[in-house]
């Protein structure tokens, strides 16, 4: 019964409490508190920039908008993060074929360094995380993950084709909310009947 619930849950959510991201979120927020106290307080490195660190360490020099792909992440906020690892001396700009505009970033000797001392002591972390779990339950966690990652850059793509339609067809870049009552109001405002309805009264 419990796991048709969790199913029906999350199939049918009843409230915002029910969505898979915001429970996800939650478990990254509880989980990722101990990550951002040991980047920040012991290394002086933010969560993201982290996150930069490790992908380079394991991939190689990249350009930005590769960076950003992986991170899942717009590319002003990558751009911003490698601004700041470049001033730290964590990472380099280089330039591919001598053409500025065609640009990749690679970890320097010192962002090799923290990142091999900084992963020994996340994973150390990750471990406390997951020993609640057997080794079947990881298994099965692991497959479910990829599972879920990928049909969420499905959903994303279809999402954004279709906000981009909107916007082709006149929509503006943001929207603003307006309540149903608002919008009685505001229709009112705009209808001189009304006033004259409200002067004979």
């Amino acid at each position: 019964m419990a796991d048709d619930a969790g199913a029906s849950r999350l199939r049918a959510p009843r409230d915002i409490t029910d969505l898979l991201n915001f429970r996800l979120a939650a478990l990254v927020g509880a989980s990722g508190a101990a990550v951002i106290r040991l980047c920040e307080g012991q290394y002086g490195v933010s969560r993201r920039e982290w996150a930069l660190l490790g992908l380079l360490a394991v991939r190689g020099a990249q350009a930005p908008s590769e960076i950003a792909d992986q991170c899942h992440l717009d590319r002003t906020r990558v751009s911003r993060a490698i601004t700041r690892l470049t001033a730290k001396g964590l990472i380099r700009r280089q330039t591919l074929d001598g053409d500025r505009r065609r640009a990749s970033v690679a970890l320097t000797p010192a962002g090799q360094a923290l990142y091999r001392q900084l992963f020994d002591e996340v994973a150390a972390i990750n471990r406390r995380l997951v020993e609640t779990l057997s080794n079947e339950e990881l298994a099965t966690l692991d497959t479910l993950l990829t599972a879920l990652t990928e049909q969420a850059v499905r959903v994303k793509r279809q999402v954004a084709t279709t906000v981009s339609t909107n916007r082709w067809r006149g929509g503006g870049a943001r929207r603003q909310w307006t309540a149903p009552e608002d919008e009685a109001e505001a229709e009112s405002e705009m209808d001189p009947a009304s006033d004259e309805d409200s002067a004979a009264r």
